[in-house]
């Protein structure tokens, strides 16, 4: 009997030990099938019960990430998808049609990623419709990508943003009001450099100002007032530039009736000097009142004389 005893009991161990290496490979149902010939030969087998316990729960774990992966992969959420394959590959090598899922997903992921990092290099251009043409390119392998729709909603609010400015500008262009207008576009040009039309529209509106401006300038220089009346303050006017002079703030020549007015002063001194020089050194009866007087209503004549000459026009 002890010797029957022992056989068994060196079978069971055998049969324990096998188990545990099929376990230990992944081979979780074979490691169960070994348990129980040990459990059947001594149902009070040490580690038999727990080895098929241990590879049972293994292989339920296995059909839930399964169902999980096959879920998501339904949902079209790949990277999650991969994860749980990737898990699934940890716990059992050997699943083939796990491996070959998995390698199929990553395919689709890197093509993925390598749309999205496409448009983000063309948009950083600013070719923003090149830019979600790319992103759109996503949605045929996944429909319902989260980071490509992100991305098109951030372009439509680059676009709504253009077509807010270029209606801001024309307005302005409408109104008269040139220098906002510019203003105005040139910010929209540097948002989307490529506008044609804004920049032919721009170049016309510094035409304008740049008239406006002329005219403004042959205004000043003959004293006309502005033809028609009605221009609108600034409107038209080029944006002055730090440290420059206005062709406003320049001296003019002086006026008809300042050369006359000066003319009569200077003949008036003239006819004063005439009459007092005689009397100040000829004259030995003239007293120091007189004389001092005298002096002084030269000397403010001429004063006045130099003040009219140099009076701005």
């Amino acid at each position: 009997m002890k010797k029957k005893d022992l056989a068994k009991q060196q079978r069971v161990s055998e049969l324990l030990a096998a188990g545990e290496k099929f376990f230990s490979g992944g081979r979780y149902a074979e490691a169960i099938g070994e348990g129980r010939k040990a459990a059947a030969l001594d149902s009070n087998a040490p580690g038999a019960a727990g080895l098929i316990a241990r590879a049972e729960n293994i292989i339920a774990c296995i059909a839930n990430l399964r169902e999980r992966a096959a879920e998501f992969r339904h949902k079209g959420e790949r990277l999650r998808a991969a994860m749980l394959y990737t898990e699934l590959l940890k716990l059992d090598p050997g699943l083939s049609d796990v491996s070959l899922e998995l390698e199929k997903l990553n395919g689709e992921l890197n093509a993925i990623s390598t749309l999205i990092e496409a448009g983000e290099k063309i948009f950083s251009l600013r070719e923003y419709g090149a830019a979600v043409a790319k992103w759109k390119e996503v949605f045929k392998l996944d429909k319902h990508n989260q980071e490509a729709d992100f991305l098109i909603n951030k372009a439509k609010e680059v676009f709504a943003r253009k077509d807010g400015l270029l209606a801001k500008a024309r307005d302005y262009r409408r109104q008269g009001e040139l220098d906002p207008a510019a203003r105005t576009y040139e910010e929209l040009l540097r948002i989307f450099p490529n506008l044609a039309d804004a920049r032919n529209e721009l170049a016309e509106v510094n035409a304008g100002i740049r008239r406006a401006n002329a005219l403004r300038v042959i205004r000043h220089q003959s004293g006309k007032p502005a033809s028609g009346g009605n221009e609108k303050p600034g409107a038209g006017a080029l944006r002055p530039s730090a440290g420059r002079t206005p062709p406003a703030a320049t001296a003019g020549k002086p006026r008809v009736w300042k050369n006359y007015l000066f003319a009569v002063l200077v003949l008036a001194i003239f006819a004063l000097l005439f009459k007092l020089l005689p009397l100040l050194f000829l004259s030995a009866s003239s007293s120091p009142l007189f004389v001092t007087s005298a002096v002084l209503i030269v000397v403010l004549l001429s004063l006045l004389v130099f003040f009219l000459c140099t009076l701005p026009a």
